[in-house]
C-alpha cells in the first residue's frame, strides 16, 4: 500500500507541457518570468525548472498558475486568425495540456456538433454542459480565464 504522505499531487504536469510545446528548460523559464515578475529583472534557471521536474524541489502554487496561464496565452496565440479545422486541431491538444478530462470534453463536444442531428441534440447539450463543467473547475484552481480561448 502507497504511504499517502509519499504523493505528490500536481494540478498540471509541468514536464508534460514544457515537452509540448517543445521548449527547453531554459526557455520554459523564461518564458515563465512574465507570469511571475512584472519588472522583468527576475527569471527562472533552467536548474529550477529540473529540478521540479524531477521532484528534487516541490513546486510552489504560483508556478502551475504560471504554466497554466502560458498555456492559455500560447493557445490564444495559435488559434487566433485560424480556419475551424485547425482550431478542431488545437483546441484539444492544448486542452490536454491543462487536463485529459478537458481535452476529451472538447473532443466529443466537435464530434457530436459535427453528426448533428435531432437525436444528438441532446447529446450535443449534455457534452457543451460537460466540458463547460471542466473547463469551470480548472479556472478556479488554476485562476485562469478560458473564455478567451473558447
Amino acid at each position: 500500500m502507497r504511504d499517502i504522505n509519499k504523493l505528490n499531487i500536481t494540478p498540471i504536469d509541468i514536464r508534460y507541457i514544457r515537452h509540448a510545446l517543445r521548449l527547453s528548460q531554459k526557455q520554459m523559464g523564461l518564458s515563465l518570468t512574465e507570469y511571475l515578475y512584472k519588472t522583468g529583472e527576475k527569471f527562472i534557471p533552467g536548474s529550477r525548472i529540473n529540478e521540479w521536474e524531477m521532484q528534487v524541489r516541490s513546486i510552489p502554487d504560483h508556478i502551475f498558475i504560471a504554466y497554466a496561464r502560458f498555456v492559455v496565452d500560447t493557445w490564444v496565440k495559435t488559434r487566433i486568425g485560424k480556419s475551424k479545422d485547425i482550431q478542431r486541431i488545437v483546441d484539444p491538444k492544448f486542452a490536454g495540456l491543462l487536463s485529459p478530462a478537458f481535452e476529451e470534453a472538447i473532443i466529443l463536444e466537435a464530434e457530436l456538433i459535427d453528426n448533428s442531428s435531432s437525436e444528438s441534440d441532446k447529446f450535443q447539450l449534455g457534452a457543451i454542459k460537460v466540458r463547460k463543467t471542466v473547463q469551470k473547475y480548472l479556472e478556479k484552481l488554476l485562476f485562469l480565464d478560458l473564455n478567451q480561448v473558447l
